[in-house]
């Protein structure tokens, strides 16, 4: 299975592969959420590249086991972004907050 937030193929993993000399995956599902790919994995034969983090929430409330990649990954960055308009909105302020804290170690 493939997360695909904007829908297109690809990313990570593809780019992994084909520096190794690989063919492509065979994907057989796609989905644009990280956190609806787990529960329809962990009900098929599929398998599924996650960031750690994400697998971990996620393996908590699926029968699902975390298996680290035979291969090396680039790292890569989650950014926020929002509108200068709320950027001193409390409500705004304190989601970013929030979303901070769940996303660090």
């Amino acid at each position: 299975a493939l997360v695909a937030p904007l829908g297109s193929p690809g990313g990570f993993v593809d780019d992994a592969l084909a520096e190794l000399g690989h063919g492509r995956r065979r994907i057989a599902l796609t989905v644009p959420h990280f956190f609806l790919a787990p529960a329809l994995v962990a009900a098929s034969d599929l398998i599924i590249t996650l960031p750690e983090r994400v697998a971990q929430i996620v393996c908590a409330n699926n029968p699902l086991r975390i298996v680290p990649l035979p291969i090396k990954l680039r790292a890569f960055e989650v950014m926020m972004v929002w509108h200068d308009r709320v950027h001193r909105d409390p409500a705004n302020m304190w989601l970013r907050d929030q979303v901070l804290k769940t996303m660090r170690p």
